[in-house]
C-alpha cells in the first residue's frame, strides 16, 4: 500500500485543475482506502457513496420538464441520413410519422418514448414541413443537464471522455470547490477556474449545482 500519493497537474497549464485533480485524487484513495492496496481504480466504480453522487449527477429523482431546440439540418447532414441511414427503423418511423402529424402534436413527440436517433431526423422533416428553421419542444427528461452536456461534448469521439464516471465527479468537485468559495465571498484562481460556471461546458450550475454541493455532503 503506498505511503503517499501524487496530485498531477495538467503539464505546465495546472492552473485553475487543482481541484479538479483532486477530485481524482479522492476518487482513487478512497477505493485504496476501502481495499486495501494501492490501484488504479475509481471509487465512483466501486463504492456505493460515491456511486450514489453520480447517479444525483446524472439523473433527477423526477423527470423534469426541460425546453430543448431542435434544428433543421445543414444539407450534408440531411443526405447523411437519407443515404447512409434510410434503412434504420427509426428513420423509416421519423419519415412515417412526419407526413401525417401536425405541428401541434409533433411537439409532443419530445416526451414519449423515443430515441435521440428519432427525434433529430423527425423534427428537421417537421422544420422542412412547417418552413421552419428549428422548434422548441418541451422534454420530460430524467437526465441532467450537467449529464446530458457531458454526453454532447463527447459528441462523435470514438470512445467517450466528458460523461465518463470519473470524469463526471471530478469536474462535479471543481465545481462545487468554487460554490464553496464564493459562499464565503472568496474566489482561487489556481484552484478552480471560472469557467466552471459557464453554463455551455459541461458542468453543473445553477439548481443542480447546489443539489450536488448537499450531496457531496455525504462523501466528505
Amino acid at each position: 500500500f503506498p505511503s503517499h500519493d501524487n496530485v498531477n497537474l495538467t503539464k505546465t497549464k495546472g492552473d485553475g485543475s487543482v481541484a479538479h485533480e483532486w477530485g481524482h485524487y479522492l476518487d482513487n484513495v478512497s477505493y485504496e482506502g476501502a481495499i486495501p492496496r494501492g490501484v488504479p481504480m475509481f471509487a465512483t466504480i466501486n463504492l456505493p457513496v460515491f456511486k450514489q453522487f453520480i447517479e444525483k449527477c446524472k439523473y433527477y429523482d423526477v423527470p423534469t420538464p426541460v425546453s430543448k431546440t431542435y434544428k433543421k439540418l445543414d444539407d450534408f447532414t440531411a443526405k447523411y441520413f437519407k443515404e447512409k441511414m434510410k434503412d434504420k427503423p427509426s428513420i423509416r418511423l421519423a419519415i412515417k410519422e412526419s407526413n401525417y402529424t401536425s405541428l401541434t402534436r409533433a411537439k409532443t413527440y419530445a416526451s414519449k418514448d423515443y430515441d435521440d436517433l428519432f427525434l433529430t431526423y423527425f423534427y428537421h422533416l417537421i422544420c422542412e414541413k412547417y418552413n421552419l428553421d428549428e422548434i422548441e419542444v418541451e422534454v420530460h427528461s430524467k437526465i441532467t443537464d450537467f449529464y446530458r452536456k457531458a454526453i454532447n461534448a463527447d459528441g462523435r469521439r470514438s470512445s467517450h471522455y466528458w460523461a465518463k464516471d470519473e470524469e463526471i465527479f471530478a469536474r462535479a468537485v471543481g465545481a462545487i470547490a468554487l460554490f464553496r468559495l464564493q459562499g464565503l465571498g472568496r474566489t482561487n484562481n489556481f484552484m478552480t477556474s471560472y469557467w466552471t460556471q459557464d453554463s455551455k461546458y459541461p458542468y453543473p450550475v445553477g439548481i443542480e449545482l447546489a443539489m450536488l454541493d448537499k450531496e457531496f455532503g455525504k462523501i466528505s
